[in-house]
This record gives C-alpha cells, structure tokens and sequence, in this order.
C-alpha cells in the first residue's frame, strides 16, 4: 500500500507503466464535473470509476482484495478511512469472483489510513482494503489498473 498527495505523483510512476497515465488522467481532467460510472481509458489495461458514496462503519463493510488490478483510490472530496491487512494473512469469506476481480475477507483490518481531498492510495493484490470509513459524503475516483503490462 502507498498513500500520498497527488501533487507527489511523479515519484510512484516507476512502480507501474501504467501510472503514469494514470496520475496524468487525474491531474488533467475535472473529476468534480464527471458523472458516476465506470469509463475505459485503456482498453483491458486502465479505467476509472467514479463513486458518491455514504461513509460507514468499519463493521458494515468487509475486506477486499484484487489479484488483475491494482487500485488506485483517490479522494475527490470527504474524508475516508481505509481499513487495510495483508492479503495473505486473511480468511476469504467466499470464493473469488473472476469476473469482478473481487474477494472478500472475514478479517478485521490491521491497521488504517484516513485520506482527504487530493490525496491517493495505492492497493496491490496483497493488500486487502475496506473502503468508505467514515461519515458524510464521499466523493472519489478509483483508477483500475491492470497488473499486466
């Protein structure tokens, strides 16, 4: 897991080809005006999802984990809490989803990070996630990308 400003993008653009695209999406388009939903950026490689969503407690929600894509939340606007443990430690609480690209976890986060506007946080497939902790509105953008280059 990362977690930074994107204002510091340019030093996580080694970690993937595909970052850089992707901070580049992010610094240059005016995520307030996008509409919810998911858009292609590049085909089988790069999209990004758009979400308004309530903030909750961490026990409604479940740990998660990718093993095609890596995440990359960033907040638009709000606060959020992300609940994090490593993916190999954790307990699946159903099968992997192939299509989704999604497994939940029974586990509790081990630790947890509280992002505000303008800030990123990278999940690889060892890093299992809980999303949306907190309250009031959340407003952000999740870029999927894909592990294969």
């Amino acid at each position: 897991m990362i977690v930074d400003h994107l204002s510091n993008h340019a030093a996580h653009h080694h970690q993937h080809p595909t970052f850089k695209v992707a901070f580049d999406f992010l610094q240059q388009t005016d995520l307030t005006a996008r509409e919810e939903g998911t858009q292609v950026l590049i085909e089988n490689h790069l999209s990004a999802i758009v979400a308004h969503a309530s903030g909750r407690r961490q026990e409604e929600g479940k740990l998660e984990a990718h093993r095609r894509f890596i995440d990359i939340q960033y907040l638009i606007s709000g606060h959020e809490s992300i609940g994090w443990a490593p993916t190999p430690s954790c307990t699946p609480a159903a099968p992997y989803e192939k299509e989704r690209d999604l497994i939940f976890f029974n586990d509790t986060p081990t630790s947890s990070v509280t992002l505000s506007a303008g800030m990123f946080a990278i999940f690889y497939p060892e890093d299992a996630h809980l999303p949306l902790i907190g309250e009031g509105p959340i407003h952000k953008i999740i870029l999927k990308v894909s592990i294969e280059t």
